[in-house]
């Protein structure tokens, strides 16, 4: 993984708040990389190109 993507995940792990707590939504960075395979998944089912 370089730089840029550890940077990014910790960007969201640090800034990203859960709306009802306002506390961090991610405890670690698998916990981002997960929500971000599930979206990249979704994404690609909706378009129909998997």
């Amino acid at each position: 993984m370089n730089y840029q993507i550890q940077r990014q995940i910790t960007e969201i792990k640090t800034r990203f708040k859960d709306p009802v707590t306002k506390k961090p939504a991610y405890k670690n960075d698998q916990e981002v990389r997960d929500d971000a395979v599930k979206y990249f998944y979704e994404e690609l089912k909706n378009q129909r190109l998997i």
